[in-house]
């Protein structure tokens, strides 16, 4: 489909030390597909009616995060979810 041109998201990127644990988290809370389900990563995607889809992809890293996170999501919830979520 024509999103009109304008600029959209594609990835966003999450490091993760358990790939699969995270990615599989925010899966639940969005409703998306997986896409990648590895060792080192996993991918998910967010479909948006009407609009370009968003992967999420969890690489694994060794070490823990020092510094705050810079993009912190706020989910809230729609028709097919209840309540809401804050991560980070």
């Amino acid at each position: 489909g024509s999103y009109g041109g304008a600029m959209h998201l594609e990835n966003v990127v999450f490091d993760a030390q358990d790939p699969r644990r995270l990615g599989r988290f925010w899966e639940e809370a969005l409703g998306c597909e997986p896409l990648t389900d590895e060792p080192e990563v996993y991918e998910t995607r967010l479909s948006v009616e009407d609009g370009p889809g968003l992967d999420l992809c969890f690489p694994r890293v060794l070490d823990p995060a020092t510094a705050a996170p810079r993009i912190r999501p706020d989910v809230a919830a729609g028709p097919r979810r209840r309540g809401s979520c804050q991560a980070f």
